[in-house]
């Protein structure tokens, strides 16, 4: 599947910009090792886009990756901010981080950070009342159970670097990503020209 270009004109300053593609389900053997795919990737400071887009680089307001479950597909994207002058070396680099990510894999210490980190989230979530209960019903619609937390860290703590490795492969095409760009009125009207 290859993805498509949508442009919006707008006043504004800056370019906003989202990438998404399809993906695994809430129901999938693969849910996991997407969560830690997107944890390396782009989800906070320590993570691949931020330490080489925004901050090595310096071309990004801000940038992160995201994934929208669903049961049986989910969305995962890439957001990020720009000035118009930096908004053709921000995807270029974007494209050069996925493919990196997708050719050469993930190492032990990112792979145990993420774990570590995923880990941490769920047990904090826990010390809310509604959470615990959001949990619950979540897992009751989606699995027909609860599944103990213990169960959970177990699998997260079984998710090999290959199997994030190999839904890389699949998933991070730059290519396939659809492309949603809000540009100023102005540099947008320029290029067209």
């Amino acid at each position: 599947m290859v993805g498509s270009e949508h442009y919006i004109a707008k006043e504004t300053e800056q370019v906003y910009s989202i990438l998404g593609t399809k993906s695994v389900g809430y129901n999938s053997g693969q849910r996991l090792p997407l969560n830690l795919l997107s944890l390396i990737l782009g989800e906070g400071t320590s993570s691949r886009l931020y330490q080489n887009i925004r901050e090595k680089l310096g071309i990004t307001y801000q940038i992160n990756s995201f994934i929208n479950f669903y049961r049986d597909a989910s969305s995962f994207g890439i957001y990020f901010s720009t000035n118009t002058g930096s908004f053709d070396k921000a995807m270029k680099n974007i494209e050069k981080e996925l493919t990196r990510f997708r050719e050469k894999g993930i190492n032990e210490r990112e792979l145990k950070r993420a774990k570590e980190y995923l880990k941490g989230s769920i047990l904090l979530s826990l010390e809310s009342t509604s959470n615990r209960m959001i949990r619950m019903a979540n897992l009751i619609l989606n699995h027909g159970r609860i599944i103990p937390v213990e169960e959970v860290i177990g699998k997260i703590d079984a998710v090999s670097a290959d199997e994030i490795k190999v839904l890389a492969e699949e998933l991070l095409r730059f290519e396939n990503f659809t492309k949603v760009f809000i540009k100023p009125q102005t540099k947008l009207i320029t290029t067209a020209a």
